[in-house]
């Protein structure tokens, strides 16, 4: 006996994600009024949506950022490598939980793409790309990289 919740969601940097974020934080809550409720979330692969998931209601009840959230799901499960699109929703739901951080730099978005994705690229240089295309890292990366972005930045595994 469980009950389920089924976001259909692909795995594409335009996809949007965070608008399944309320869905999974009332079905979270609801699970969390049952003693002994367990909250099991996968997708295909367990690389990119369910950990873009994890990792926003790590944001939401625990009050991290999106870097310090991911970090953790993926001490658990090194794998974890959400696409740059996710990631981006990732960082703006960061901004609405906590308003301070938007002016923090590095970004937990600029450090994602630097210390997790490899972008070869100086942190400031991303941030500032970041900052001047509100954290959209789609667009921001391919400013910097004249168009095309590295299979490894987007959160692409081979």
């Amino acid at each position: 006996d469980f009950e389920h919740l089924f976001l259909g969601v692909h795995d594409g940097m335009d996809q949007d994600i965070a608008g399944s974020f309320a869905h999974l934080f009332d079905f979270a809550e609801a699970a969390a009024a049952e003693p002994s409720a367990k909250l099991f979330v996968h997708c295909e692969v367990g690389v990119s949506r369910s950990a873009t998931l994890v990792t926003a209601l790590m944001m939401k009840t625990e009050g991290l950022s999106f870097f310090d959230a991911l970090t953790r799901v993926r001490a658990k499960r090194i794998q974890v490598l959400p696409n740059i699109g996710f990631a981006s929703q990732l960082q703006r739901l960061e901004h609405e939980l906590r308003p301070e951080s938007v002016s923090e730099a590095p970004s937990s978005l600029a450090r994602y793409l630097h210390t997790i994705c490899n972008a070869p690229v100086e942190i400031e240089v991303l941030q500032s790309a970041l900052e001047r295309h509100g954290f959209d890292a789609p667009t921001a990366l391919r400013t910097i990289f004249g168009g095309e972005i590295p299979r490894v930045v987007q959160g692409v595994r081979s």
